[in-house]
């Protein structure tokens, strides 16, 4: 009896119920798909949006050299509530 509860709670390492392999799965899954690829993906889409936001404005004249060089804080001040 004492063997087979053992073997029980080895296959059920972990909150997911396996072994070193599927956390290094699940890890790699979580951090670099999720975490770092989506990032990746977020700067891209607010990088060009906003390029091409700044490269209007400054056609039209609506904005100074000031505030050229204020856009990236601008831009990065403005994205830090959406990476919390």
């Amino acid at each position: 009896m004492p063997q087979m509860a053992a073997n029980m709670m080895e296959e059920q390492v972990g909150r997911l119920g396996g072994g070193p392999m599927t956390a290094i799965g699940v890890w790699f899954v979580e951090t670099w798909l999720y975490t770092v690829f989506m990032s990746v993906a977020y700067g891209v889409i607010v990088g060009y949006g906003s390029c091409r936001i700044l490269k209007y404005a400054l056609r039209r004249g609506w904005i100074d050299g000031e505030s050229y060089a204020l856009f990236p804080t601008a831009v990065g001040v403005s994205c830090l509530p959406l990476y919390t």
